[in-house]
């Protein structure tokens, strides 16, 4: 098991390394497309996925990370809810309360590499006085890399490692009423991420769109790709209706 916990550490790592920083910000925040890879180190990719998209859900309507401002650390929410909860057994709303504590304490590890970060800054200011291109490559690429060795590789492979007993412990200890609300909380969640994302649309027109999704899919059972198909086609025909304007104005 150390060694997937190791594994699921160096994952984490290389998530917040960010390696080409646009590529590597959008897929590190993205639970559903770090699920699979987790799924992948823990043997259940099926279970992984499902529980990435409840986490996806619940942080749907969220924006994060504007003007350098991390609210929730979606990455490590994901990286310690989803094999932790894999281990132990845990249906995917025990899963989502994991993840919702992690995400936020990923904060904090955030604004300490930040600390570190405005040095790093300095000397590759020192470096482009100095003409020294190479200085700063280095500085970019490893600077980042050894900055976030002790605050996301070594404390994730530690809580994946240790965490299911403790978790274990902890809901044996617990009574069944609060274990079953805890779970009901977590059923919510995600419902709550779906209205942060109406409330992020801001466009009364489009509001029928998304309830009509919903009962289609509630009703007539459609499959996720369906769904994305008739989306699309909706989609382009809406445009065309209003003679290809992309600047509706919001009511």
């Amino acid at each position: 098991m150390f060694i997937k916990a190791l594994l699921i550490g160096i994952f984490y790592w290389i998530s917040k390394w960010a390696i080409g920083y646009t590529f590597g910000v959008r897929w590190s925040n993205l639970p559903m497309v770090m699920a699979p890879v987790i799924g992948l180190i823990m043997g259940d990719v099926k279970t992984a996925v499902i529980m990435g998209a409840f986490i996806q859900a619940v942080y749907l309507g969220l924006v994060s990370g504007l003007g350098g401002v991390v609210t929730v650390d979606k990455s490590l929410a994901t990286c310690i809810a989803i094999p932790i909860a894999i281990q132990a057994g845990l249906a995917p709303e025990m899963a989502v309360t994991l993840a919702v504590p992690f995400g936020l304490l990923g904060t904090i590890t955030n604004n300490i590499y930040k600390i570190y970060a405005s040095w790093l800054t300095h000397k590759a200011d020192t470096a482009a006085e100095e003409g020294d291109a190479k200085k700063i490559r280095m500085l970019h690429y490893w600077g980042a890399a050894i900055g976030w060795l002790p605050l996301a590789l070594i404390p994730v492979t530690i809580i994946v490692y240790a965490g299911p007993d403790l978790i274990a412990n902890l809901l044996a200890a617990i009574p069944d009423s609060v274990v079953n609300g805890l779970g009901v909380v977590g059923g919510l969640l995600p419902a709550l991420g779906f209205a942060m994302t109406i409330r992020v649309i801001g466009r009364k027109q489009f509001l029928p769109f998304f309830f009509l999704g919903f009962f289609v899919i509630k009703y007539f059972s459609l499959s996720t790709i369906g769904a994305s198909i008739f989306g699309i086609i909706l989609a382009i025909t809406y445009v065309q209706l209003m003679g290809g304007r992309t600047d509706v104005e919001a009511s």
